[in-house]
Order: C-alpha cells, then structure tokens, then sequence
C-alpha cells in the first residue's frame, strides 16, 4: 500500500474533526447520568412464600357407599381413623378395602376412643337392612332420651 492522496487525507481530516466536533454531545450529559431514587419502599414478599405441592388427603368413600377391592377409601397422616373388618392400612396410614363391600363408619369408646372403618361385604339389600336396623335404633335410642324424666321425691 502506498501513501495516500492529499485528496483522501483532507476528507479524512475533515471526517475525524467533524466527530470531535459532535463528541462533547455524545458524552452523557450531567442530567442523564444522575440516578432516580425510589419515593418508597419496594414491597416484597413479606416473608417466606414456599409452599408444597397439595396432598389431597381425606374421605374418599363415604360411609354406606359401595368400594372396590383395593380401593382407597381414607388417606391421612396417622391413624385418625383406624382399619377395622376387611380394610387394610398403607405405609403412609392409607385406609384401603381388602374385599368389595359396602363402606361402614364405627365410633368406638371404651377402652379407647376410637374411629373404625369396615368394609360389609353383600349387596345392596343387605346393606339397606343393616341402615334401616341402623336407624331404627338410633331413632328408638332418641325417643327414649326424649321421655326421660327426672323426679328427685320433690312432691307438691
């Protein structure tokens, strides 16, 4: 490469002293560069916002209603209610039918306080006549309570 014409020099010079020209305006300026501050205070999350994934725990079959072999009736953590005649507990205290039946609730007391669940296995007729001696019972147990009266020989 040889040197160049005085004609591509003075066009060169006159390039370069146009951008010095234009410098001090591409520096930023003393009002851009200062800095906005927040008037107030960023939120946040308030604290710790970790939550776990749903567990779905609880009655899956209700009392009465027909279940499968295998089918989850109760899941729960610890024995809330306890397995009772044909149901099965899980590794995480799952409740789980052993056989096919009807699904039946048992609140026991004494020696411990207790929620039972069963499994009845039959059909549907037998477990619409274990419900009516059910309600029978209860009802008959009711009207009872109700005629109960107290005498404590206060006579008048």
């Amino acid at each position: 490469r040889g040197a160049q014409s005085p004609t591509t020099a003075r066009a060169h010079a006159a390039m370069f002293a146009s951008v010095a020209r234009l410098a001090p305006a591409l520096r930023p300026s003393a009002l851009l560069s200062q800095v906005r501050f927040a008037g107030k205070k960023a939120g946040g999350t308030g604290g710790v916002t970790r939550s776990s994934n749903p567990k779905y725990l609880g009655v899956k079959v209700l009392g009465d209603q027909p279940c499968q072999a295998g089918g989850i009736i109760i899941r729960q953590r610890g024995l809330k209610w306890a397995p009772g005649e044909n149901v099965g507990r899980g590794r995480d205290d799952t409740l789980f039918a052993l056989t096919s039946g009807f699904v039946e609730f048992q609140k026991v007391t004494f020696p411990k306080p207790r929620h039972y669940v069963h499994v009845r296995e039959g059909d549907r007729e037998a477990m619409e006549a274990r419900v009516a001696a059910r309600t029978a019972r209860r009802s008959d147990t009711y009207a009872r309570r109700k005629q109960t009266t107290w005498d404590f020989g206060q006579a008048a």
